[in-house]
C-alpha cells in the first residue's frame, strides 16, 4: 500500500514538472510572438501610418492654398495640417521608425537628447491638438457672432498665427517638466528612476491624462455640440454661396473632430489596460507582459498616428466644399497649360 503511495506521489510530481516545462516553452513561445509583431508595428506599420498622413497632410495644405486662404478659419486649416505633418513625422519616423532601422536613434544618442527629444515630441503632439481646438472656437464664433466675426476676425489672417504661436509657446511650458523628468538610463530614454513613484504617477497623469487625453477632449466636445446647437437654431445659416462654403468647412471639422474625440478614447483604453494590467504584472520571470506591454504602447502610437494622418479623407467626407475644391485641383494638375489657364479663370470669375 505504501509502494502504491509513493509511486502516486512520484507521478504526480512528474507530471506537475512536465506541465511547468510545457507551460514555460509556451509562454517564451508567445513572448516571441509578441515581440516579432511590435518588430513589425515599429519597422512597418507605424512608419508607414506615418508616412501616408505626411502625404495626404500636404494634399491638405495645397488644397487649402488652391481654396484662396482668404479666411481665418482656412488659416486654421492649414495650421492645423502642418501641425498634425511635424508631429507624426517625429513620433512615427524619427523615434519609432528609425529606431528599428538601425538609423539615428535620436532619443538616446545623450542625455540631453532624451530630454530634449522628449520635450518636442510632446509638444507637437499636444500643441496640433489645442490648434484643432482653436479652429473650432474659431467656427463656433463665425456661427454664434457672425457680424463680430465678420468684422473683426474673419478677413485677420494674422490672428490665426498668433493664437498658434501663443498656444505653442504655453504647452511648451507647461511641458518643461519633460526636461527635468527623463533621462538615459541603461541605453533606453525613460522616466528617471531616481524621482520618487508619486512624483513620477503625479507627472504622467498630469502630461498625459490631463493635458494629452483629458483638457482637448472636452473643449472640443463642449465646442462641437455648442456648434451643433448653434447650426439647428440659425435659420439663414445656409443662405449666400459665401455662408454655405464656410458651413461647408464647418461640417468638415465636425467630422474631424469627433473623430479625433472616438479615437483618443480608444487609445486612452488602451493606456488604462497597460497601466492597470498588463504593466503591474511585469517580471524578470515572466517575459511576456513586458513584451505585451511594449506592443499596446505602440498599439497606442499608432492611435496617435492615425489621428493626425485621417483629416483629409474626413475633410472629403464631411466638406462639400472642400470635396470640390480637390476636384477641381486635380483637373488643373492633369490640365494642359491652355486647360489650366482655362479653369484658373473659371475660378477666379466664381
Amino acid at each position: 500500500m505504501d509502494s502504491i503511495n509513493l509511486w502516486e506521489n512520484v507521478s504526480s510530481v512528474t507530471n506537475y514538472a512536465a506541465s511547468t516545462e510545457s507551460t514555460g516553452v509556451i509562454d517564451e513561445d508567445l513572448a516571441e510572438s509578441l515581440a516579432s509583431v511590435t518588430d513589425v508595428m515599429g519597422a512597418i506599420v507605424i512608419p508607414l501610418t506615418g508616412c501616408v498622413g505626411i502625404v495626404f497632410n500636404c494634399l491638405t495644405m495645397a488644397v487649402v492654398m488652391y481654396m484662396g486662404m482668404d479666411t481665418s478659419s482656412l488659416v486654421y486649416m492649414l495650421l492645423v495640417a502642418i501641425g498634425d505633418s511635424t508631429s507624426v513625422f517625429i513620433d512615427t519616423i524619427l523615434n519609432i521608425g528609425f529606431t528599428h532601422w538601425g538609423w539615428v536613434v535620436v532619443l538616446t544618442r545623450s542625455d540631453l537628447s532624451c530630454k530634449v527629444g522628449q520635450w518636442v515630441s510632446y509638444l507637437t503632439t499636444f500643441a496640433t491638438q489645442y490648434t484643432l481646438a482653436l479652429f473650432t472656437l474659431d467656427r463656433l464664433l463665425a456661427i454664434a457672432k457672425p457680424i463680430m466675426y465678420k468684422q473683426s476676425l474673419k478677413d485677420k489672417l494674422w490672428y490665426p498665427v498668433a493664437a498658434t504661436g501663443v498656444t505653442y509657446v504655453v504647452v511648451s511650458g507647461l511641458l518643461c517638466g519633460n526636461l527635468w523628468m527623463f533621462t538615459l538610463e541603461n541605453g533606453a530614454c525613460l522616466t528617471d528612476s531616481s524621482l520618487s513613484p508619486t512624483l513620477q504617477t503625479f507627472y504622467f497623469h498630469y502630461s498625459v491624462t490631463f493635458l494629452y487625453c483629458g483638457l482637448p477632449a472636452v473643449v472640443l466636445f463642449v465646442l462641437n455640440f455648442a456648434i451643433i446647437y448653434k447650426l439647428k437654431t440659425a435659420p439663414s445659416a445656409g443662405r449666400g454661396s459665401n455662408k454655405s462654403r464656410e458651413n461647408s468647412i464647418t461640417r468638415g471639422l465636425l467630422v474631424v473632430s469627433f473623430s479625433y474625440l472616438v479615437i483618443t478614447l480608444l487609445g486612452s483604453l488602451n493606456l488604462y489596460i497597460v497601466l492597470t494590467v498588463t504593466q503591474p504584472k511585469i517580471s524578470d520571470n515572466d517575459p511576456k507582459w513586458e513584451k505585451l506591454t511594449v506592443l499596446m504602447f505602440y498599439v497606442g502610437e499608432w492611435c496617435g498616428a492615425i489621428n493626425q494622418s485621417v483629416n483629409f479623407f474626413l475633410y472629403i467626407l464631411g466638406s462639400q466644399s472642400f470635396r470640390k475644391e480637390f476636384l477641381k485641383l486635380i483637373r488643373v494638375a492633369r490640365a494642359t497649360p491652355a486647360e489650366s489657364k482655362t479653369e484658373d479663370t473659371k475660378v477666379n470669375a466664381n
